[in-house]
């Protein structure tokens, strides 16, 4: 049994290839094979198979997709598909993917170390990374398309080149310069700017008797970068041609026997009479002085910090085997959440228990993304990075791609952790992420940044608000237990007022705190009393403060997502779809669809089901005030009418599929402006009345109290009851 994905993704029983579906099905499955073993939650799912373009479908696709694939693979032995954790997971036997198998035996040949813990000596390493290079048949996930396979495709072919270099280091070490000459210079055809291959070539050349054409290869690579890039090569590569230039002897291979092969592996004490020569280092150099640092800066933790037992679970499983496999690429663990919700807190908090894992440093950056303050641009948070990391300012380069390449050179080789807070978008964050194994980036953000998903491989962790016993439990450590303890009942209210959300739960407690004369319950009353979102304000901090961390998220949408959020908030019922937005907002179906979900990446909404949508309790009050101060009365009650008359036609269509016979009261003539309405059968008749229960009870109570009267509504509602 083999899994493949260098090359075409399929799967091979006994020779034969098993029909894995079309295109995106297998897409499917190479996320799943390519998840390092974890579970490929939906939303990560659907991010790498259809990218920023997936349709309203997605859910329900991926759906089928899982169904076909776990039917595929029944015939393998030893492989399940299931849900996990909110994902799904593919359990395959150890060494059966090809991709994982490559990973094995390129670290077991890099390290030199066999699996039992056993030295290797540098044939048997050869062995393994030729092993390894065997697995490819061609392009990586060849047939596949999108921004997640582009991006995933390109990793792995630099994870190939980077082991045709270790293992071409080995091989000129061996003496196998001159079966290697034609080998490295089709490579170097492909890649000629690759200058460790270059040098690998000019060696190889040179011992091979070749000198002039050892020399033709440097100036060919020199002329190369400096017309097209305006750079000359490295001093590593400028070494080796003046030390081919003049016959350095240490570019001469020594005798290498086998008894000195094994006395290479046998350890430190017993080290060859004979040294076996090794290639030049073609590191990228840094300039300038440098001073070595080891940043510690993550900002203190947070006092009172309460829950998320469940979603620190779950970064502990997510925290990257880069910490311990060096052949895994730097992880990026992405938490997103609405204002308010304790992104930053969970972030910080974990950060610290988890700070011992990375001994090179903890740096970090506040993008300012949802900021009164300008955000912070990419150069301007590489230049932070570096100077953290010793590079005098006047070094810091002012391009964003040679700051970022500065960047990833200083990262390389260290196990370091960046916390990257309140990012805005992925253009911002993608320059900041390490280009090597060992690191961990937690990004902190508002919106989805679903191109970080999608092509950095990046896992999410979506926080919702408190429960109710975490909330309390955060109320009382911040007022005080004793405090908390005699007011137990107003503890919970209070908890239930700031609708368990963690910056207004501590705003709350911050007001309690500056009044210690006054009763808890006296507070809620207050709470309830007055206007929420101005009461959950820090006095003389403008910015601690609910509806200022709402404006923020608010005023980084688009005017038409916008209008669509203040008009939102005068739904009566408990959530919303496509289509009831549509009617409301005066939008095709499909472009409301479009608005809902970029309100949802914002996180100012939740798709609580598929299809349909709800408010954050705090976050609907805000958005009706909006709504008061930005819409006339008006448009406000044209809007609310619109859609009050879609769910009046929409119960009489299904009234009429389910109960043709029976006399109805007649209901006024449709907005012109409103699409038609109509089922296809009974059964999606009555499964949308079903879905909209609660919402036609809360119309009807509406229409009571505001119109005075709602015979009609229910009337047809008698049908949905």
């Amino acid at each position: 049994m083999e899994f493949r994905v260098l090359g075409p993704v399929g799967l091979w029983l006994a020779g034969n290839e098993v029909d894995l579906g079309p295109a995106r099905q297998r897409c499917v499955l190479a996320a799943l094979l390519l998840n390092d073993g974890k579970p490929l939650f939906t939303e990560a799912a659907i991010a790498r198979v259809w990218g920023e373009d997936a349709p309203a479908r997605s859910k329900e696709l991926l759906y089928i997709y899982m169904s076909r694939l776990r039917k595929a693979l029944r015939a393998a032995n030893g492989v399940q598909l299931r849900r996990s954790g909110g994902g799904y997971l593919l359990d395959v036997p150890q060494n059966a993917v090809d991709a994982s198998l490559f990973t094995r035996l390129t670290a077991e040949a890099t390290t030199g170390t066999s699996g039992d813990g056993g030295g290797l000596d540098p044939a048997t390493r050869v062995r393994l990374f030729r092993s390894a290079l065997a697995l490819w048949r061609g392009t990586p996930l060849d047939g596949l398309s999108g921004a997640w396979t582009e991006g995933t495709r390109e990793h792995l072919r630099r994870r190939r080149l980077k082991a045709l270099e270790n293992c071409f280091d080995l091989e000129l070490q061996l003496g196998n310069h001159s079966a290697l000459v034609n080998e490295l210079s089709d490579l170097v055809d492909l890649h000629p700017t690759v200058e460790p291959l270059v040098g690998q070539l000019m060696l190889a050349l040179y011992r091979s008797g070749r000198q002039a054409s050892a020399l033709a290869a440097f100036r060919d690579t020199r002329k190369l970068l400096v017309d097209d890039y305006g750079l000359e090569p490295g001093p590593a590569l400028r070494q080796l041609e003046h030390a081919i230039l003049v016959n350095d002897p240490s570019l001469d291979l020594q005798t290498v026997t086998a008894d000195t092969i094994l006395s290479v592996t046998a350890g430190p004490d017993t080290a060859p009479a004979v040294p076996i020569p090794t290639v030049p280092s073609f590191a990228v150099a840094v300039p300038g002085a440098l001073v070595e640092r080891t940043p510690r800066e993550l900002p203190a933790d947070v006092t009172g910090f309460a829950g998320r037992a469940t979603e620190i679970a779950a970064l502990n499983s997510q925290l990257t085997d880069s910490v311990k496999q060096p052949s895994m690429p730097a992880g990026v663990t992405l938490i997103t959440g609405t204002a308010g919700v304790g992104k930053t807190a969970l972030a910080v908090h974990w950060a610290h228990q988890v700070s011992d894992r990375f001994p090179d440093g903890q740096l970090y950056v506040n993008l300012r993304g949802y900021s009164t303050d300008v955000p912070i641009s990419p150069v301007q948070a590489l230049g932070c990075l570096l100077r953290s990391l010793g590079v005098p300012t006047e070094q810091i380069p002012v391009d964003v791609a040679e700051a970022a390449a500065l960047y990833r050179s200083l990262m390389a080789g260290r196990r370091a952790l960046i916390l990257l807070d309140n990012a805005r978008s992925v253009a911002q964050v993608r320059p900041l992420l390490p280009g090597r194994p060992g690191c961990l980036v937690l990004v902190t953000s508002r919106d989805r940044l679903g191109g970080l998903i999608a092509r950095d491989g990046a896992q999410q962790l979506a926080l919702k608000v408190l429960d109710a016993g975490d909330a309390c439990q955060l109320l009382s450590q911040v007022i005080g237990v004793d405090r908390g303890h005699a007011e137990r009942r107003a503890v919970g209210e209070l908890a239930e007022v700031c609708a368990y959300l963690p910056l207004a739960l501590r705003i709350a407690a911050a007001n309690i705190n500056g009044r210690p004369l006054h009763r808890i319950a006296d507070h809620v009353v207050r709470l309830r009393r007055d206007d929420h979102l101005m009461a959950l304000a820090v006095e003389g901090d403008e910015e601690t403060a609910v509806g200022a961390a709402f404006d923020a998220s608010y005023e980084s949408i688009p005017p038409a997502a916008q209008r669509m959020f203040r008009l939102l908030g005068l739904v009566p019922g408990p959530d919303f779809t496509a289509p009831a937005a549509a009617a409301l907002a005066v939008l095709d179906p499909e472009e409301a669809g479009r608005v809902l979900e970029r309100l949802a990446d914002a996180h100012l909404i939740s798709e609580h089901a598929a299809g349909r949508f709800a408010f954050h309790d705090l976050l609907r009050r805000y958005a009706r005030a909006r709504a008061v101060a930005e819409d006339g009365e008006a448009d406000r009650a044209a809007a609310v009418r619109r859609l009050f008359d879609w769910y009046l036609h929409k119960v009489d269509a299904a009234a009429i599929r389910l109960y043709p016979q029976r006399f109805r009261l007649p209901i006024p003539e449709t907005d012109r402006t409103l699409p038609i309405v109509d089922f296809p059968d009974p059964a999606g008749a009555l499964h949308w009345l079903d879905a909209e229960r609660r919402n036609l009870i809360e119309a009807a109570q509406h229409a009571v109290t505001q119109r005075g009267s709602a015979a009609p509504v229910g009337d047809s509602f008698r049908y949905a009851a």
